[in-house]
Parts: C-alpha cells; structure tokens; sequence
C-alpha cells in the first residue's frame, strides 16, 4: 500500500532553478517543532534558497500543516528507516549548490541571509545546557567529535549519503566524509541557530558516544578514542548529578 504525499512549489512547476542553498527538515509527529522550524525558514528565505520538507508519515496534523505552506519547494510524507534515511531523502531531492540540515525544532533566531551562505562554513549554534542556561556551542577540534552542531554546518552538495549503521552518530561520519575539519570558515551573520537538545543524539548519550569513540578510532587512532571516552563518561556523570539535584 502506498502512503505517500507530496506537494509544494516544484510540482506546480515553480520549484527553484539551480539554488546556491537547500534546507532541508525531516520531522515526525513533532507539529510544535516543524511550525518553529518552518517559521523561521520562512522569514530567511530568498530566491537562491530551495526548501525541502521530508516528513516520516505524520498523524498529528503534519500533513495538513505543510498543505498551507507556500514557500516550501517540495514536501514529501511518508513511513521512513529514521533520521538519517529521511535526511539522505532529502540529499537526493537537493539541487542546491549547499545542504544546511534543520531538524523539526531547530530554528534560526536573528537575521541569516541564507541565499548568499557559500559552503563549506560554519553557522553559530546556541542551545539550552542541562542548567537551563542559553549557551553557544564552541567550535572543538574533529579528534573529539563533529567540532559544530551539524545544524550548524553549511555542507556542499556532493550527492554523499549518511551511514544508516550509525544510528545516533552518522552526523559526525558524514562531516569527515567531506574531509572538512574544525577549520571550517565562520559566516559573517548576526542571526544564529538554535538547536533543539531535545532530540534523540542528546537523550541517548552511552550510544551517541559508543558512535562517536568508534569513529574517532577509526579516523584518528585508538589514544584519542580512549581521551574521548573518558571526557565523554565524565560529561555523562555530570549531567546525571545536575539531573539528580534539580529533581
């Protein structure tokens, strides 16, 4: 049985012609996010910018949601493998010249002149610390994990996919498929992005850093996969002993 919708602005055949950026959204029955995320695309988007939403097969209004968007180029919905095969949907639907990921509930805050964004960059990211504290995320060394938020990173489009075997950490192998690194150029913007820590590389923690130590081993060497593995268990204590005194 097929279950899938699509719509937008391609399909009535006044889809983007060769846009310098895509953004991309995957979400599944996350309606409150994907309005925050849409929203904010929204009030950035320009000429040179193509908007894609990837949806897994909704049932909590979605669908009806996307209907009444009009600057979306193409949306599709229906039952997906996870993130990392909705977000590779998306990589096949790209014509953008670069990929910038945004997650149902990750949005931009400020002004972003999202058209004339040249991959590869970095964007600044900031999100909510387990204190409750707004903080930006600092660009880290690759030997340590992806050095930005991957809503934080401009990629160019190079038809690469994620590794669906990492469930969690596939951002970060991603990151070093392109060969990029911590040196990846700012973009000068007053705007920024919020990630959601909602989600489920935040919430999983032992299997986001189990990914993370494996990659690291393999691209960097086994002494900086044992340095992450003890920064990340001393991460994961404190944020258990923060979670226990606010209870």
């Amino acid at each position: 049985m097929n279950n899938k919708v699509e719509g937008g602005l391609q399909i009535a055949g006044k889809g983007k012609v060769q846009p310098n950026l895509t953004v991309i959204t995957i979400c599944f029955n996350d309606l409150d996010g994907l309005k925050l995320t849409a929203g904010s695309v929204s009030a950035n988007i320009s000429d040179g910018v193509e908007y894609l939403i990837v949806d897994g097969g909704s049932t909590d209004g979605t669908v009806e949601f996307i209907h009444g968007l009009d600057f979306v180029d193409y949306w599709v919905s229906e039952p997906d493998r996870g993130i990392y095969d909705a977000m590779n949907k998306g990589v096949r639907l790209a014509h953008g010249k670069g990929l910038l990921f945004l997650n149902a509930g990750d949005y931009l805050e400020g002004a972003i002149d999202l058209g004339s964004l040249v991959a590869p960059c970095f964007l600044p990211v900031w999100y909510k610390d387990p204190l409750g504290r707004f903080r930006q995320i600092p660009i880290k060394s690759a030997r340590k994990g992806i050095p930005n938020c991957h809503q934080g990173i401009v990629f160019e489009n190079k038809g690469l996919l994620y590794d669906t075997k990492y469930r969690i950490a596939a951002d970060f192998f991603y990151f070093l498929q392109h060969d990029y690194d911590e040196g990846l150029l700012m973009a000068d913007c007053s705007g920024f992005v919020v990630f959601d820590s909602s989600g489920v590389s935040s919430t999983s923690l032992s299997e986001r850093d189990r990914e993370v130590e494996l990659i690291i081993r393999q691209r960097f060497g086994l002494w900086h996969g044992l340095v992450f593995r003890l920064v990340a268990f001393s991460k994961r204590i404190i944020k258990l002993v923060i979670g226990m005194v606010k209870s």
